[in-house]
């Protein structure tokens, strides 16, 4: 794409991170996700709520947290995919209590 002079856009960089992430290729994400803040494209809700997915399918809340932080920090909104991603992912690795307080956000 580059070669012919066309500029990948957050589109063209959200169906990568879905599918690295699909791929459990969270390190390659991640690379990928520095080279957009390389080229100053921001990342957008899909972006995030792919990673957040992604660490919260393989149980890292952790990470799913940290990143979602840093969606907020970044003047993003949580949204039903942001949430149902923590929600499940809190439900798999058996903390419900973090799980029932985002349902209750979910409501409020």
């Amino acid at each position: 794409m580059e070669m012919k002079g066309l500029l990948p856009s957050i589109v063209t960089y959200n169906s990568l991170l879905r599918k690295l992430c699909e791929a459990g290729q969270m390190k390659d994400a991640n690379n990928l996700l520095n080279e957009m803040s390389d080229k100053k494209i921001e990342p957008d809700n899909v972006t995030c709520n792919t990673l957040i997915n992604a660490y919260c399918k393989i149980g890292d809340m952790e990470s799913a947290w940290k990143f979602r932080n840093k969606m907020l920090e970044g003047g993003l909104v949580q949204d039903q995919f942001t949430y149902k991603a923590l929600i499940h992912g809190f439900c798999k690795t058996r903390e419900m209590d973090k799980a029932k307080e985002l349902l209750f956000e979910t409501i409020s």
